[in-house]
């Protein structure tokens, strides 16, 4: 799993994040790899759907330098309060690894 920052599209650690997860794919053939972003939950606990779209849309430009196959990827929007109770919720939820 990886969480990409989707908020900050030029912060100076994507370079670095996305040469880190080309090493580590290389490490091993077979994979399947998620890709995460987590946006803000607006009053009433959703965000826009506007704004969900626009966040799928940064990931999947993030990824695109990757060259990854679509069988071996997934990626999700998650909207919530806390960015790191929410990742950590969903990794276990998904039984990443």
């Amino acid at each position: 799993m990886v969480a990409v920052d989707t908020t900050h599209p030029d912060d100076e650690r994507h370079p670095f994040l996305r040469w880190t997860t080309r090493q580590l794919l290389s490490l091993k053939g077979e994979f399947r790899l998620i890709f995460v972003a987590v946006i803000a939950a607006e009053l009433g606990g959703s965000s826009s759907e506007s704004a969900h779209v626009e966040h799928m849309i940064r990931l999947r430009h993030w990824i695109e330098p990757l060259d990854l196959p679509a069988t071996h990827v997934s990626l999700h929007v998650l909207e919530a309060a806390s960015p790191a109770n929410a990742l950590t919720d969903f990794a276990r939820q998904n039984h990443v690894d």
